[in-house]
């Protein structure tokens, strides 16, 4: 199964656990699981050769630099949505420095 049909699936079964009404402990032991998969699965998917070519398209495309500074240190890419996670767009992401991407997500990154 490739990268993104894992993601798809995890992200799916999490959906499908969130949105039933009365679940059960099970269920919600089942829905922890799944996402430590995903997390894991990310985690694994930062480090795959697909992952580092997007990576290096977005920094290329905004020139090296942080999009909302400028700045060219400590450079992050970031999401702008998960939907596709695992088969961005570049459109997807964008290039923050550590600082911006930290006052995005609202905590130290």
């Amino acid at each position: 199964m490739s990268w993104r049909d894992k993601f798809l699936y995890y992200n799916e079964r999490i959906d499908y656990l969130k949105r039933k009404t009365s679940r059960t402990q099970n269920d919600d032991d089942y829905l922890k699981e799944l996402q430590e998969r995903k997390r894991r699965l990310y985690s694994a998917y930062r480090y795959s050769v697909e992952w580092t070519i997007l990576r290096n398209a977005v920094l290329s495309r905004d020139n090296n630099q942080c999009v909302y500074c400028e700045s060219d240190c400590n450079l992050h890419v970031h999401h702008l949505t998960y939907d596709r996670q695992g088969r961005e767009y570049l459109s997807d992401l964008i290039t923050l420095c550590a600082t911006c991407h930290s006052e995005v997500h609202g905590r130290e990154l």
